[in-house]
Order: C-alpha cells, then sequence, then structure tokens
C-alpha cells in the first residue's frame, strides 16, 4: 500500500463503531477467536458472520489487526495499539472539554481535572503497581463525575482514593497515601480563641503541631505504638517534635568560649546567651549551660563585686527579654571539685579561679533576691546548683547558705547531690529528666549530650486491668514497656538519620573529633506516670501508708529497669524515670476516668480534671518518711525525678532550711527543692509569702495581685494555669520544715 493511502485507509477503518469496539476488546482482552470476538461484541455467529468478517477484513487491511496462524486468533498488530492508544487521548481530550471539572489545588491554584495525576500520587506515595494505579483513577474519575461536585478539592479527591482503597482491601497503600491536618472546626475553635483558660497561643503553631503530631502517628511508629499512645496506655511526650530535634542538650560553652576568645566577661556572656539564642527553637524540651559560673570565672579579671553583679544582671534580663528563652537552665558549682579544677582554662586552670566561680553564685543569689526592675521575681533562667563534698565547708559553706536563704524566701533554685553515690557528675534538665557519668566514668562525659525522647506509662491503667495479681502487673508493665522501646527506638533512628544528612548542623559540627551532640551518649527515658495510685489500685494502701505498698513500688522499679536493660537492644542508654513533661498525668487520668471503669477514690482532683501523682512530695506523709520513700525511688529512677517540698509559712530560716538541705544530702536525695507560693502587689511592689487575696502592706486586692507557684521544676504565674492545675497546686501537702 503506497504510504499516501495508509492514513485515509486507518481514519476509513475507524470510522465505524463496531471496528472500534474490535480494537477495543482486543486490547483489553487480548487475542480471541473469529467466533470469541464476536460473542464479545454481542452478535449472533449464525446471523452476523457475513457482517462481522467484512469488519474484520477492513481493520486487517488496514494494518490494525492480523491472524495468528499457530493459535488461530486474531490480535492487535503494534500499530493498531499504538493508533488505539491516541484514539484514547483524543477521547480523553474530548470529555475533558466537554465535561471540564475544576479542582482546587493546595498549591494554591485552579487546574482542570487529570486522572492521570492520581496515577502519578498513587505510584510515587504509595509504591503501588502502575496498572493497579490506572485501574483505581479510572473509577475515581468515574465516581467523580457521576457525583456532579461543583466545588472539587485536592483533599476531596484524596477521601474517594482513600474509600475506593479500603472498598477493595488495599489498606496499606491508603495508610500510606494518609492526609495530615486538622478539622475545619477545630482551626475555627484555635483561631477564635475560645479557650477561656490560660494564655492564648499561637494558632499557627498549635496548628502545626497538630499536624505534626499526626506525621508522628502515621509514618515514624508502629501502628500498634501508635494506637497505645491514643489509647492512653502510652504517652509519645512532645510527639510533634519527634521528627525534628531531641529533647534537650547539655551545653559545654567551652567549645564557643574557645573559638570566640572573649577578651571581657560581658563578651562571655553575650557568647553564652547568643549560645541559648541559637539552640531555643532547637529543642523541644530545654537546653542546660552546664558549670556555668566555673567555665565564666577565668573572665571576671578585675571586675568589682557590683560590677561582676550587675554584668550578671544584665545576662538575667536578657533572657527574661524575649518569649523564646524560657527553656535555658544554668546549672551552678557550689566549688569546684579536683576533676574539673584540674582542667586547663585560658590562664592556668579552673581551679585557680574557685574564689571567682563561688562570687557569681553570689552575684546570682542577690539578683533573684532582688528581682527584676519592678521586684517581681525572676522567672528565668532555671537555676541547677550542684553540691559537692567540698560545698560544705569554708567560703563554699557560706555561699550555700545564701542559696538557702534564697530558697527560704523565694523557692528558687533547685539543688543536685554530688556529695557521694556513685556519679562523677550529673545534671538535670527542665522537668527533671537526667544524664550522668558513673565513677568509672570521666565527669565531662554528660557534656555535649541530652536526652533524645521519652514516653510516659501509664500505671494506673496497667494496675487496674491486672484485678490485684501482681504475676499479672509485672507482666503488663513488661509488654508495655515492650511497646515504649519500640517508640524509643523509631524516634532515635529518626533523629540520627537527621544529622547524618546535614539537617541539624548545629548539633553534628565536630568538636574533639564527635559531632556536637553525642547520641550515643545521649538518654531515651522511660516515665512512669501514676505510680503512688496504682500501688493503692493493688494494695489498697498508698506507699506512705503501708510497708508493702513502698514494697510494690520498688518491685515495680526494678522489675522496670531489669526489663529495660534486657529488651533494649538497639544499646542505647535508655532510662527509667518519674516525672511529667506535658501534662500527661491529666491526660491518662481523664481518658481513664471517662472511657473505663477506674474507681473514683484511684483518681485526683476534680472529677472533671482528675489527675495522678507525679511527685510524692505532694501527699501527706509525715517528713521524715518522704525522705526516706524518695531517696530509694530516686536510685531506682536514673532518667529523671525530682523532690519538689512545698513550704509551708512562715517559711524556715536560711539556716534551718541549710540544715534541711544536709539531711537530704546525706540521705542521698539526688534533685530536690523548695517551693514556697509567693504574692506580689503591683501597686506597692512587694513580695510576701502564702498565697494571699490582698496585701498585707496596702490591701489592694483583684487584678493588682499576682500569685507564683512551681508544680515541678519551673515557678509559673497561678493565672497562667488552667483549672486542673491550680487544684492540683493547692492540693498539695505543704510541709513545715
Amino acid at each position: 500500500m503506497h504510504r499516501r493511502e495508509i492514513l485515509p485507509t486507518i481514519l476509513s477503518a475507524l470510522s465505524n463503531i463496531i471496528r472500534l469496539e474490535i480494537l477495543r476488546i482486543l486490547y483489553s482482552r487480548g487475542p480471541l477467536s473469529f467466533t470469541g470476538l464476536m460473542i464479545e461484541l454481542g452478535m449472533d455467529p449464525r446471523m452476523n458472520t457475513g457482517k462481522f468478517g467484512y469488519h474484520l477484513k477492513t481493520l486487517m487491511k488496514a494494518g490494525l489487526v492480523d491472524l495468528d496462524k499457530s493459535s488461530g486468533c486474531y490480535r492487535l498488530t503494534e500499530l493498531g495499539r499504538s493508533v488505539l492508544k491516541l484514539l484514547k487521548k483524543i477521547e480523553d481530550s474530548v470529555k475533558m472539554e466537554r465535561d471540564k471539572l475544576l479542582v482546587r489545588t493546595s498549591l494554591p491554584s485552579i487546574e482542570v481535572f487529570n486522572r492521570h495525576r492520581i496515577v502519578e500520587c498513587l505510584v510515587k506515595e504509595a509504591n503501588m503497581p502502575k496498572r493497579l494505579a490506572e485501574e483505581v483513577a479510572r473509577e475515581v474519575e468515574a465516581r467523580v463525575r457521576k457525583m456532579n461536585i461543583k466545588y472539587l478539592t485536592t483533599a476531596l479527591i484524596r477521601d474517594i482514593v482513600n474509600m475506593i482503597l479500603l472498598e477493595r482491601g488495599l489498606e496499606e497503600y491508603r495508610h500510606a497515601l494518609a492526609r495530615l491536618g486538622m478539622p475545619v472546626y477545630d482551626v475555627s475553635q484555635i483561631v477564635e480563641g475560645h479557650s477561656s483558660e490560660g494564655l492564648s497561643e499561637d494558632p499557627r503553631e498549635v496548628t502545626g503541631r497538630a499536624v505534626l503530631e499526626q506525621y508522628t502517628l502515621t509514618r515514624l511508629v508502629p501502628r500498634h505504638v501508635a494506637d497505645a499512645h491514643i489509647s492512653g496506655l502510652i504517652h509519645l511526650v512532645k510527639a510533634y517534635e519527634w521528627a525534628l530535634h531531641p529533647e534537650s542538650i547539655h551545653h559545654d560553652v567551652r567549645v564557643f568560649l574557645e573559638e570566640r576568645t572573649p577578651s571581657s566577661l560581658s563578651k562571655a556572656l553575650l557568647t553564652i546567651f547568643d549560645v541559648i539564642a541559637t539552640y531555643s527553637r532547637l529543642v523541644a524540651l530545654s537546653q542546660v549551660v552546664e558549670h556555668f559560673n566555673t567555665f565564666i570565672a577565668p573572665y571576671i579579671g578585675k571586675l568589682t563585686y557590683e560590677e561582676l553583679k550587675n554584668r550578671i544582671r544584665e545576662f538575667i534580663e536578657l533572657l527574661n527579654a524575649g518569649t523564646y528563652f524560657h527553656n535555658a537552665v544554668i546549672s551552678l558549682d557550689v566549688g569546684i571539685p579536683k576533676p574539673i579544677g584540674e582542667e586547663k582554662c585560658p590562664e592556668g586552670t579552673y581551679g585557680d579561679y574557685e574564689e571567682e566561680a563561688l562570687r557569681v553564685v553570689d552575684a546570682f543569689v542577690e539578683v533573684f533576691m532582688e528581682g527584676d526592675d519592678e521586684k517581681k521575681p525572676y522567672l528565668r533562667p532555671l537555676l541547677t546548683v550542684k553540691i559537692y563534698k567540698d560545698s560544705l565547708k569554708g567560703h563554699a559553706r557560706n555561699t550555700l547558705l545564701k542559696l538557702a536563704k534564697l530558697a527560704s524566701a523565694r523557692g528558687t533554685p533547685l539543688f543536685i547531690n554530688l556529695t557521694g553515690g556513685g556519679y562523677s557528675n550529673m545534671s538535670y534538665s527542665d522537668h527533671g529528666l537526667r544524664v550522668y557519668s558513673t565513677i568509672r566514668e570521666e565527669w565531662d562525659e554528660i557534656l555535649m549530650t541530652g536526652s533524645i525522647g521519652t514516653v510516659a506509662l501509664n500505671m494506673p491503667r496497667i494496675a487496674f486491668e491486672s484485678r490485684r495479681d501482681e504475676e499479672v502487673l509485672l507482666d503488663k508493665l513488661d509488654a508495655a514497656i515492650s511497646l515504649c522501646l519500640k517508640a524509643l527506638e523509631a524516634r532515635y533512628k529518626t533523629l540520627e538519620r537527621r544529622l547524618k544528612v546535614g539537617k541539624l548542623p548545629e548539633y553534628s559540627f565536630e568538636v574533639r573529633g564527635n559531632a556536637y551532640l553525642r547520641m550515643h551518649s545521649s538518654t531515651l527515658n522511660i516515665s512512669l506516670i501514676g505510680l503512688p495510685e496504682a500501688v493503692k489500685l493493688i494494695t489498697g494502701y498508698y506507699p506512705h501508708e503501708n510497708r508493702d505498698a513502698r514494697g510494690l513500688i520498688a518491685k515495680l522499679l526494678r522489675e522496670a529497669n531489669k526489663f529495660v536493660c534486657e529488651e533494649a537492644g538497639f544499646e542505647r542508654r535508655v532510662n527509667i524515670a518519674e516525672v511529667r513533661v506535658e501534662d500527661e498525668n491529666f491526660r491518662f487520668a481523664e481518658m481513664d476516668s471517662r472511657y473505663g471503669d477506674m474507681p473514683r477514690e484511684s483518681l485526683r482532683g476534680d472529677p472533671r480534671t482528675p489527675y495522678y501523682t507525679t511527685d510524692l512530695g505532694s501527699l501527706a506523709i509525715p517528713f521524715r518518711d518522704l525522705v526516706r520513700i524518695t531517696s530509694e525511688a530516686q536510685k531506682l529512677t536514673p532518667g529523671g525525678h525530682v523532690l519538689n517540698i512545698n513550704m509551708a509559712e512562715p517559711s524556715p530560716s536560711a539556716e534551718k532550711l541549710l540544715s534541711t538541705i544536709e539531711r537530704l544530702l546525706r540521705e542521698k536525695v539526688n534533685f530536690f527543692t523548695f517551693t514556697r507560693d509567693l504574692t506580689y502587689c503591683r501597686i506597692c511592689r512587694r513580695i510576701e509569702g502564702g498565697l494571699r487575696a490582698k496585701c498585707s502592706y496596702c490591701s489592694f486586692s483583684g487584678s493588682k495581685i499576682i500569685h507564683y507557684g512551681r508544680l515541678t521544676t519551673r515557678y509559673e504565674t497561678i493565672s497562667s494555669w488552667d483549672y486542673g492545675k491550680r487544684i492540683e497546686y493547692m492540693e498539695r501537702f505543704r510541709h513545715i520544715i
């Protein structure tokens, strides 16, 4: 056939609907016999043979169909396949132009509906075979056109795709295709700020956290772990941060001071402030400046005490000026232990500057005692104080007495016990999470490390489901910890991967052959929430009421530590803790009260906002028993803890409180603080102890009065708390010291 005759012949062959249908059947069904083709067309082989034969010969003459002589079946030629594909494109174009569907995309833009976009999405996002993806896409298009939707969006198309995948039993593909977001109603509630309690949050941050938490639950952790979180058995702390940043970092500021070589104390403090500012958005919880006074002591030079105090005040004012520095923790040394003192510094060794280091602590105490320009107490930074064996004598003891005076008046510092107990160094971040180095390790092992992640565990739920059977209780505890370990492994590997690909340059830059954040030395934590309530559900008593109850707490903690040691197969430093980070004690109790049969007497607080205990110091336990029980519990919670002792009014003298501090040190309580209720008057600018309705000096009340309190480690204005936290704080037992 002449080349000029090919196109007219093909077009002539395609001009009949029967011949077009023959081509479609052979494309979809493959080779068929003469009779088989007629049956597929719905033609009677006895009556329509001649008519059908004519159409078939026309297609063969055009080179679109040929006969496979070996099988006796008719089949499409390569030309026939190409022509049919071209026809499909033409039909799609005609159909699209005639029945044009406009889609609102997330770019944002408005585009014409194109089912090939669905195919691309299924192949790319869900790794679906292309042929299956094309089938699903055609069904989606058919349903969309049938529905006659007036306002079509990509989100709605994705919902229809997911529905079809579920109908076909393709749930794995649907899971990979899940869309993250929030219902419009929820977003409107956040934007319009319907919450009447507490301080308002930035709607952008709230909605962003919600989406990132969904990402963690759908893509980072195994599905059964996500289910345990959603059901309230466990709680992934700061789940929205799991794909982004570590929980905390313990800085070695020498790295930055050596790089900048500041020539004065002001420049050294500015360098440290820059570090805090840089990392303020790169941690989920907090950042700790370790050995602050020791490392800045060589820069004090010939400054007078008043000049030093002014520099410290300026530094504290900087940390209180912005909204992003609330996570800073300043760790102070009362004295310089020998291993640190022998370390070289810009001029000499740090031990040469012990007097200067103690003067820095004295300056912090005075500035915090005086308060800001309006005499209000400083709420940040959080101050932790490391007490060593030599802190109890000489000039160091005088400094410790001043710290006791600050604790009695303002409740500010938290004390770390390094007077003995097998640790060369240890430190605590915000909320009481701990890093430590044993006596077999160097003191600086805690520097450039942090907490990678924490999972909280609902102990009362486990106890309740055990039905007072201790063996069942231990088995359920092990099973729940196994879930926590799987979650923490996912958290660790996600962060490790981000570090390796350079997504966290502030943590991955090299320092002495290691990344700044030393992942292998950092911790992962499992926090047991509601241990007192769990023990009461099993024994009928709180720990301070019965010896068996106290014994059960120790048994549970030992079992948890043992199981972690045996099962933490990914060789990380996983620790058991007893801390609350983001009010998971309220979440657990609320879910148990709403969706379970938890006895009301096992829940603390108001029926509308129940909570579980996270600190034995809140219970009405005689002080002697509290110290003994806490000492035992803190030995078995290496991941973190805090004894928060609320003081009754009048607060004790500095000498009396120092005596109590020494007692806690002897009893090997590792981390503790004394909280005093504070009332501030805006009119006369005075601070009084207790929660007073009006000022004792000028008698003003109402909005002129501010109350301050502390639930875990950090002081806050009580008016910023929601109703549940206020109830919890008011129910805390006040000890007479």
